[in-house]
């Protein structure tokens, strides 16, 4: 599993702070029911012991993630030597006047003459 700052990158290929990818076999994902500061986090226990807390925005979130992350770690425990990694996100096109909207709003300070 590797971590991105964003879509670019992830088109570059750098990991988020230059993280090294780590396993997921005989990792462990469940609720953090001990942690009180916030609702909805969840912890990845990895094999070497570290362990990792996520916040979801919600319930239904945290599930999600729950869900997808046990589905990853069973896969994990069948893969032998190649590693395999979530399927991207499908991109579908951009409403260019949309964009257009965001960039003018970022770039225009004064009201435009007419």
């Amino acid at each position: 599993m590797t971590f991105y700052k964003d879509a670019k990158g992830l088109t570059l290929g750098v990991p988020y702070h230059g993280e090294e990818p780590f396993t997921l076999k005989n990792a462990l994902c469940e609720v953090a029911a001990d942690y009180k500061k916030k609702k909805h986090v969840f912890k990845l226990r990895l094999s070497n012991g570290n362990e990792w807390l996520f916040h979801g925005k919600d319930e239904d979130e945290m599930h999600t993630w729950l869900q997808g992350l046990s589905t990853a770690i069973i896969e994990s425990q069948s893969i032998k030597a190649k590693a395999q990694s979530l399927p991207l996100p499908s991109i579908t096109t951009v409403d260019t006047s949309l964009a257009k909207k965001e960039k003018e709003k970022r770039f225009i300070f004064f009201p435009k003459k007419k």
